[in-house]
């Protein structure tokens, strides 16, 4: 290298170094802020993270401990018994309608309790086995324990994840006609399963045109017995029902010892039905098979394992033939179930969690999405299948006088002695008995009072309404929800994408203007409408008899909301008819979609505060 160059690189290097110098301070800087940024919210982090208020907010239980006492300890035993003499049948019915042993009914009820009595918001609901997420199970696990309690795992992993990043608010994208149809094509699914057990035919179907095909084809094997006792227990369950609303007993005075005690007493067996019918139907036929030894009389439950579950991984749990699957298999095996349990769970749950809600205080979706997920996978752990609150229990827990979530402690125990001491005994429940006690308790689940008022408001409501429901019915539930939820959804859009525009003639000092006014945001799918309209007015201007361009007013005052490509769609309008003689004003316009028309072209955007501005505005031109 010769002299001279180094000379020039060196004069050159020495010329630059100025600009070397300002390059690297702003660098120095940003590196500096960047750390002080993340300084500042790793220490807002941590203040957060020690605060009273964060861990009261995590852990709901510590603020029912504050003001916990003497009375909140009775109104919670009292809850907690009767709830579990309403757990415990319906997690012993539950199990073979998810096609597995009944105690595995009965491990759902166990674990969620304690959970949601530490993580829990709503006092009133009650975490355990459904007859929505029963039948669930056994559309994507079907009979295998396996891969039932791996749902409920996987299941509760994406509720807790769903939960941390705050994505409770996805659910409110299902409407009600969508969850309304659901849930009442899931009851029906349900009682139409259990028709078979309720006449005690011996069939394989599955579905709803399915079972009742094959229980039509097979009406001469129905066996008299367990239908006569299967209706029976479906009369006194619904006649236990509405007892308690009777005044049976209680004498003209209400207030009196004998009143309150009658109430009472009709209001304990009320609510313990289903208890009392298993129980019943079970002493009935150990009668007739033990002592008058008619051992076909009736379709009984048959031998059920005792005692407490192991806890282990849902993938270690022995199976019949001593394959081992891996969790990869687990999750291809259960498909889209993943998805669509959390999703059906978290919606049950959160439906009874705002009905149950106090007027002054909302309900936090996304804690209760945390704690409905901790109770679904670690219940996984013993055994639990795919769990979520139910209308009935929670029902009975605030008429009991529920005053904590802490009254699913005691639940949850009574629930174990259970397992430990009577699971021996399930042996002898009808199978025709359980049928009955869940079709009595789904048939309530069909809303159809919903229909009427739909149809006062809205009809269009229906559409969803009846895709989701007969899809769910005669298809598969999760394809009802999905297709439901689409057309719902694209209604929305649909609605969104036409805004209606008003448009009136006006004049200002005998000059006229037409002035256009969109009735709410604008987004990507609005910009045809828009400029159709314009256009349409533009038309009709070049076409008027004194060809004099007639200027038009755009009142942005109902617009809240706009997009880049509905701004980037109305500055380029403007701009090409302005170059066609005919101008376009804006006036009442919101200073955020003024940043945002700004923002898409370089050239000026010039806005008046209100319609008096441009009305002197097209005066002075």
């Amino acid at each position: 290298m010769s002299c001279g160059q180094k000379d020039d690189e060196a004069s050159s290097s020495s010329g630059m170094q100025r600009d070397h110098t300002v390059i690297r301070v702003p660098h120095r800087k940003r590196s500096s802020l960047t750390r002080k940024r993340t300084k500042r919210f790793l220490d807002q982090g941590c203040r957060r993270v020690s605060s009273k208020a964060f861990w009261f907010q995590k852990l709901p239980c510590l603020e029912f401990a504050r003001n916990y006492d003497l009375s909140c300890l009775v109104g919670d035993m009292v809850a907690g018994v009767t709830v579990a003499l309403t757990v415990i049948p319906q997690g012993i019915g539950y199990a073979p309608l998810a096609g597995l042993p009944l105690q595995y009914g009965l491990y759902a009820a166990i674990v969620p309790a304690f959970v949601y009595a530490v993580l829990g918001t709503c006092k009133e609901s009650n975490i355990g086995p459904t007859a929505v997420n029963a039948l669930m199970s056994f559309n994507y696990a079907g009979n295998s324990v396996v891969h039932a309690v791996a749902l409920a795992f996987f299941s509760g992993i994406i509720e807790i994840l769903a939960g941390c990043f705050k994505l409770g608010f996805l659910v409110h994208f299902i409407s009600s006609p969508v969850i309304s149809a659901f849930t009442s094509a899931v009851s029906i699914q349900v009682a139409t399963s259990q028709v078979k057990g309720l006449l005690g035919l011996q069939i394989s179907s599955r579905g709803f045109i399915n079972t009742w095909i094959g229980v039509f084809q097979n009406m001469d094997r129905v066996r008299p017995c367990d239908a006569a006792l299967g209706f029976t227990c479906i009369g006194i369950l619904l006649f236990l029902r509405k007892v308690k609303d009777t005044h049976w007993c209680e004498g003209p005075d209400p207030e009196t010892i004998r009143a309150r005690f009658f109430a009472k007493f009709k209001w304990m067996i009320s609510i313990s039905r289903n208890c009392v019918i298993v129980i019943l139907s079970a002493v009935i036929a150990y009668v007739l098979t033990e002592v008058y030894e008619m051992k076909d009389v009736l379709i009984l439950t048959g031998e059920v394992v005792p005692g407490l579950p192991s806890i282990q991984l849902p993938w270690q749990i022995p199976t019949q033939n001593q394959t081992i699957v891996t969790p990869a298999e687990l999750v291809s095996d259960l498909g889209i179930g993943i998805i669509m349990v959390p999703i059906v769970s978290f919606l049950q749950h959160l439906a009874i969690a705002k009905f149950y809600a106090s007027g002054n205080k909302a309900v936090d979706a996304s804690q209760e999405m945390v704690a409905l997920g901790v109770s679904q996978f670690l219940g996984s752990f013993v055994g639990s299948l795919p769990v979520t609150s139910a209308f009935s229990r929670s029902a009975v827990n605030s008429s009991s006088g529920v005053r904590t979530t802490f009254g699913g402690i005691l639940t949850g125990i009574i629930v174990l002695m259970t397992c430990s001491f009577l699971t021996p005994h399930f042996g002898y429940i009808p199978k025709s008995a359980l049928s009955a006690v869940i079709i009595s308790a789904v048939i309530f689940i069909v809303d159809i009072e919903i229909l009427l008022p739909i149809w006062r408001s809205k009809k269009i409501d229906l559409v969803p309404f009846c895709l989701t429901f007969f899809l769910g019915l005669f298809v598969r539930v999760e394809v009802g929800m999905i297709v439901g939820t689409l057309v719902h959804l694209s209604m929305l859009i649909f609605t969104a994408s036409r805004p209606k525009v008003t448009v009136k003639e006006g004049q200002i000092d005998n000059i006229p203007y037409i002035l256009v006014t969109p009735d709410r945001g604008l987004f990507f799918p609005s910009v045809d409408e828009i400029r159709t309209k314009i256009l349409e007015i533009v038309q009709n201007n070049q076409s008027n008899e004194t060809h004099l361009l007639t200027p038009i007013i755009m009142d942005m005052s109902q617009v809240r909301e706009m997009d880049y490509t509905a701004a980037s769609g109305i500055r380029g309008l403007t701009k090409s008819l302005k170059k066609s003689g005919q101008h376009v004003y804006f006036c009442c316009v919101d200073e955020s979609i003024e940043e945002i028309l700004q923002g898409v072209d370089s050239s000026l955007f010039l806005a008046y505060v209100n319609l008096q501005d441009a009305e002197q505005k097209i005066r002075g031109s």
